[in-house]
């Protein structure tokens, strides 16, 4: 099939930009308040809780008024309803764990915005503790110390997303971003 006839639709997200915290491309954005933490303490062999408790440190270190909220997933899809059902009230997200923790955070948050589209979409950071780390690493992300000074640089990078949706279910749609590539990882347990 040529592209246009794989179930690729027109998306019910609007182009544009939905975070005015990104805008412009890398601008400073605001960290006060409450901040999402969700950790895979399956990722990286087990080391999800450490890394946890490891950035913990790190933000209290830096006297940051912030207050953490650490939501640790239970099972394979849980990061996505996380982000789609609890981290509307907070400024940022921090995302411990692999590309599949970070697609599922990333998926709950545009599908919780579908429901609700006055929603603002928070920024999300990502620690690097899976097996791939493909996103983080696309973002020159490979220790604890540098995701956590990019979280405290504030400033942000856009991310492509592209939504599949299944020609026979339109109800059943994914949101992938670019580093995944359309046909495959972000979906496992990282």
């Amino acid at each position: 099939h040529p592209p246009s006839t794989m179930g690729c639709s027109e998306s019910k997200i609007p182009s544009h930009n939905l975070n005015p915290y990104t805008q412009p491309h890398n601008a400073p954005i605001k960290l006060e308040g409450r901040v999402a933490m969700i950790v895979n303490p399956y990722s990286g062999g087990k080391q999800g809780a450490v890394r946890s408790e490891q950035v913990q440190k790190m933000l209290k270190a830096d006297a940051s008024a912030l207050e953490v909220v650490v939501f640790e997933t239970r099972y394979g899809g849980h990061a996505m309803e996380i982000a789609r059902d609890n981290c509307w009230s907070f400024c940022a997200i921090i995302c411990i764990g692999g590309d599949g923790t970070f697609h599922e955070v990333i998926n709950g948050l545009l599908r919780g915005y579908l429901l609700k589209p006055s929603r603002v979409l928070p920024p999300v950071s990502v620690v690097p503790c899976g097996s791939g780390n493909t996103v983080a690493f696309d973002l020159g992300i490979v220790t604890v110390e540098q995701a956590v000074a990019a979280f405290l640089g504030r400033t942000t990078h856009a991310i492509d997303v592209l939504e599949l949706t299944d020609p026979e279910d339109p109800a059943r749609r994914s949101y992938r971003n670019m580093a995944d590539g359309a046909g495959g990882g972000g979906g496992g347990g990282g």
